[in-house]
Formats: C-alpha cells, structure tokens, sequence
C-alpha cells in the first residue's frame, strides 16, 4: 500500500522535523513519494538522520540479500547503482517504508526520495498508519 502525502508526512514526521532547516520537501508525483534534493556537502548530515530513523541500509551488492518483504517492495527502486543507497524500516504488515538515496551524475547534488510501498497484501489504512508509526523512529 502507498501512502499519500500527508500520511507520508505524518509517519515520518520525526526525520522531516529532524531535518527541517536543512532540507526542503515536495511531492514528487512520478513515484508518489517526499521528494529533496540537496548539495552533497550536507551528505553526511542528512545521512547520519536517515540512518537514526531507518533499520537498514542497502547498497548494491547488499540488496541481493535483502529479505524478500523488502526486495518485493522496494520495486524499480532495487535496481542499485554505484553510490545508490535504500534506507528501510523493517517490513510491517502489508508495507514498508524507504528512503531512496541517488546522488547526481555531477556528484554535487543528492536526491532523496521517501516512498511508502506494499511489502505484501494490504491490511487496513488506519491499522497500518499505527504500526508504520510504531515501526519507524
């Protein structure tokens, strides 16, 4: 199940206010995810917050052994390249949170992109906006 953007937002609400001043978000339409994109000299501020919000943290060589709940729901977002990170919550019912890590081409940009996706058939909104809530720090 994909959440919208103000159920997005209020399930990470945590990481967005952790990192508000530093970046700034918008919908990003094409992947029905929060969007930022950032100069990479706020890399590692950025990354460390993701890392406190998220369990794992995928490269491309790692994914391959990702359970199946996160490479079923991590989707076109799996196919890793050089420098291309996934950070996931671990895998509720029914979903999963993921924060998808690309630098640019120029390597002087970074773009982040926070997407909610089915980990497998999907229980109900309300229960789950609960547990994704409880999951995800």
């Amino acid at each position: 199940m994909q959440l919208n953007q103000s159920e997005l937002e209020m399930v990470c609400g945590g990481l967005l206010n952790d990192l508000s001043g530093v970046l700034t978000w918008r919908w990003d339409d094409r992947f029905g995810a929060l969007l930022s994109e950032f100069q990479a000299e706020k890399q590692a501020e950025v990354r460390l917050a993701l890392e406190s919000h998220f369990v794992h943290l995928w490269d491309r060589k790692s994914i391959r052994d990702a359970p199946m709940a996160i490479q079923n729901g991590a989707g076109h977002f799996l196919d890793l390249r050089d420098n291309q990170l996934l950070f996931t919550s671990a895998p509720a019912v029914g979903s999963l949170l993921i924060a998808a890590w690309w630098p640019w081409n120029d390597a002087k940009a970074i773009s982040v992109r926070i997407i909610s996706s089915a980990a497998d058939s999907s229980p109900q909104r309300p229960w789950l906006m609960g547990k994704l809530r409880e999951l995800f720090h």
